[in-house]
Formats: C-alpha cells, structure tokens, sequence
C-alpha cells in the first residue's frame, strides 16, 4: 500500500504533468496507485519512483495530453445531455405547470394591461427573459460556493451556465422576427413570441438545473475541494 506522501506525490506529479484539475488528478491518482501496486507486487524489489515511471510510460509519448482531451470532450457531451435532459423535464408533470404559468404570464399580461403597442412590448418581454438568465447567473454564483480547488466538471459547467447565450436571443426576437415579419396584432404572432421568451426563461432554468446537479453530485465526491 503506497503512504500518504506517496499519494500527495502523485497529486503533484499530475500536476506538473499538465493535469490542472483535482477531479481529474483524483481519478489519475486511483489508476497510477493501482498500477503502481500491481507492478510492485510482481516486483517487490521495484522502487515507488520505478514502478511510476514505468506506469507513466503506458500513456504513451503524449503523456496524459490525451486523457485531457478525451475527458473534456467527454464533458462537453455530458453538459449538454444533462442541460437537454433537464430541459425536456419543464414539458413534463410536474414541471409543465411552471412552463404553463410562464406562459399564461406573458400571453395574458398585454391584454390585461390593455397594451396598445405590442412591438415595445415584445421586446420588453425578450429583454426581461435575458435578465432573468442574468439573475439567476447571479444568484449561483452567491448561493454556490467556489470550490477550494479546481474542478474540471464544474469549469465545463459553469462555461455553459451564462446570460450570453441567452441575451444574444434578444437582438434577434427583436430584428430578425420583429422587423422580418409583417408585425401587426395578429394572435398567432403574439402566441408565437410570448413562447419564444418563454423558452428563454425555460432554458435558463434547465442552465441552473445542470449546475446544481453536478455541484451537488461534486461535494459528495469531491468533498476535500470544498474545504
């Protein structure tokens, strides 16, 4: 069995080797401790520093370079399936009520107060859909505590948790379907663009969802990155 320090060691030699991220060089360290073991038992005169190299080796003339880019892309597909997942789930029991309600909300809001310039308001609507992504953006960052060390999940995550993908939907409700259509006070176009700002918000909610779930699922795994 490899000591502490023996372990600490290998957390510093992924580090050095380019691995940046302490969820990936945990995941590093389980596989060169198991390796490393192995080869010892076969070899019980073999050194720790050794039986590393030899480990080291296995990975190949670009060392850890491509678990990097493997585990990455792997995020990257993670991300969006989870944000996809938690996305679909507001289309479903009990979830479709909030979507039913964000809907109503902006359907019925411009009759009841009696809009008569329904262009302005449109676009009202869109921009407060992009502050509301922002808000709540905020708001993660204020009720999720960064972690102590750097978290290759978490950086995937939270790369894709942001107001820019959302805001950059404003300027093209307003100019792209706006101006594009022959705007006018049909129903079916006010149905059309209250669902399209409702979908923003949807998507900001499904945003936050992703990052909760795997800033909870982090903690449990990862707590030492917490403290």
């Amino acid at each position: 069995m490899l000591t502490s320090q023996q372990i600490q060691y290998l957390y510093n030699f992924c580090e050095k080797k380019g691995v940046r991220y302490y969820d990936l060089q945990s995941e590093l360290v389980d596989h060169l401790t198991e390796s490393i073991e192995e080869k010892q038992k076969l070899n019980v005169e073999m050194s720790f520093e050794d039986a590393l190299m030899y480990t080291y080796k296995e990975f190949g003339i670009t060392g850890f370079s491509r678990v990097i880019a493997e585990r990455e892309n792997a995020l990257w597909k993670s991300y969006y399936r989870a944000r996809w997942a938690f996305f679909k789930t507001y289309f479903t029991y009990p979830k479709i009520l909030i979507t039913v309600v964000i809907c109503l909300a902006l359907q019925v809001s411009a009759f009841a107060f009696k809009v008569s310039d329904l262009e302005i308001y449109y676009s009202a609507v869109a921009i407060l859909a992009g502050l509301f992504g922002l808000a709540l953006w905020l708001f993660t960052l204020v009720l999720f505590k960064k972690p102590s060390k750097r978290l290759m999940v978490l950086s995937h995550y939270k790369s894709g948790f942001n107001i820019w993908g959302i805001a950059t939907q404003v300027p093209n409700l307003y100019f792209l379907i706006l101006r594009e259509w022959n705007f006018g006070n049909s129903i079916e176009h006010h149905i059309a663009l209250c669902c399209f700002a409702a979908v923003l918000v949807i998507v900001s909610l499904a945003e936050y969802d992703a990052y909760k779930d795997a800033y909870t699922n982090l903690r449990k795994q990862y707590p030492l990155a917490f403290t």
